[in-house]
């Protein structure tokens, strides 16, 4: 059968006997032979077998993981297929959901395609008498054990690598999560549990005696739909990770938003910079630990800032005060119940949008289309939620005037989205 397509996960797509294939490891026009994997009434899943007229853009994996692990789904191919597939998956997506035919630029390349994360998080299963970190398979709970993650920092795989050995014979039951965060040679470390952990203490005087500059905190979370909750418990070390860019220090604790791709981030800050206007009234609505809305604030006539996370808003105020920035505020609580009174303090505001992964919604799209937004910024790793958001957002008399990605996270199908939309 012949590749035609690829779906959102970067699979490819074949149809044969009025049924559609979603093939692992597949690319554009190759021909295949596969291995059925699963089969449903309209749809099947499958893996290539053999490999006929290979796509010249076919790679060589480079992760060991690749074929179990469900963390990367594009090292199989090249830089320049994978950059073209990401561009495809958010003009194809627009397309489709918010029913718009948009020009997409290209996808801005990230200048590290490996060791460019600098926040992992490993699930933990005690199996053997001992404790395993790892991921699961894509689209299963299979656990697949990691000894090194070639998308992590150095720093990250070291430290796991640490906290792997301690681990090895020590059944630690209540552990669900090991989420890791560096930033240059600082690191913490959140174990996040459903109760006590037995191993806590001994881990701790390990790690003290190994002389890290780093920091551990606990995160109590019974949930099984998120990996975090609110509940941190600092036990040892640094509080937070300190990082400096263009002479501002911002303090990054382990629930602060930071984007995972510091290689690529500084381009797509200054895109945004570049859709703000001077004697701009803007409101940057999920403004994390304040970094680009302290830029923001170097050009536009005034800025607020809004976020639900404590910790962030907390290095997000400290920040403003360390720069003296007048025109600059930071408001603690979440969009939904403190937009409105933030853009009833504007005339015509310019909105930033980078929201979680599920998008604005209903709700906060409408507050600003009832402020008269003249602009939006919106910043999104999710083209289908975005796409959900444009859609309402056309409806209320706006339209796009530009769109790009940013591979923020290569050799994955993610693609971070950069969409400016004005009010006609």
């Amino acid at each position: 059968m012949k590749i035609i397509d690829y779906d959102i996960s970067g699979e490819g797509v074949a149809k044969e006997e009025g049924k559609v294939y979603f093939v692992k490891n597949a690319l554009l026009n190759e021909e295949v032979t596969v291995e059925i994997l699963a089969e449903e009434k309209n749809f099947v899943r499958a893996k290539s077998k053999v490999i006929k007229n290979e796509n010249p853009n076919r790679a060589v994996p480079q992760c060991p993981y690749f074929f179990k692990c469900g963390g990367c789904q594009l090292e199989h191919m090249n830089k320049c297929e994978s950059l073209l597939f990401k561009q495809n998956l958010i003009c194809n997506t627009l397309k489709k959901i918010a029913g718009i035919d948009v020009r997409v630029e290209e996808t801005v390349a990230s200048d590290k395609d490996y060791h460019y994360r600098n926040k992992s998080v490993f699930v933990a299963k005690v199996y053997d008498g001992g404790t395993h970190f790892g991921m699961y398979e894509e689209g299963s709970k299979n656990f697949v054990e990691i000894k090194k993650c070639l998308l992590a920092s150095d720093g990250i795989n070291e430290m796991l690598f640490f906290v792997a050995q301690f681990f090895e014979d020590k059944p630690e039951r209540n552990l669900k999560h090991l989420m890791l965060r560096q930033i240059d040679d600082q690191i913490l470390l959140t174990f996040v549990a459903q109760g006590k952990l037995n191993y806590l203490d001994s881990f701790l005087t390990i790690f003290k005696a190994n002389n890290f500059n780093g920091g551990v905190y606990l995160n109590f979370n019974s949930s099984d739909e998120e990996i975090l909750s609110g509940n941190f418990q600092h036990v040892y070390g640094l509080k937070n990770l300190t990082l400096i860019e263009d002479g501002v220090a911002q303090k990054i604790y382990p629930a602060s938003f930071l984007q995972v791709n510091t290689f690529i981030k500084e381009k797509l800050y200054q895109k945004v910079i570049s859709f703000v206007n001077v004697g701009d009234e803007v409101v940057d609505a999920y403004c994390g630990s304040g970094y680009l809305t302290y830029l923001i604030s170097t050009k536009a006539k005034s800025v607020v800032g809004i976020e639900s996370v404590p910790a962030a808003i907390k290095a997000a105020k400290q920040l403003a005060l360390s720069k003296k920035q007048t025109n600059l505020k930071f408001v603690l609580g979440d969009v939904n119940d403190v937009l409105k009174g933030q853009l009833n303090k504007t005339h015509l505001p310019t909105i930033i949008l980078d929201p979680p992964r599920k998008g604005c919604g209903k709700k906060v799209l409408t507050m600003l289309a009832d402020a008269m937004a003249k602009r939006i910024v919106y910043i999104s790793c999710s083209p289908i939620s975005l796409a959900k958001d444009i859609k309402l957002l056309l409806s209320y008399g706006y339209s796009v005037k530009f769109t790009q990605g940013y591979d923020m996270f290569p050799n994955t199908a993610n693609v971070e989205t950069l969409m400016v939309l004005e009010k006609n």
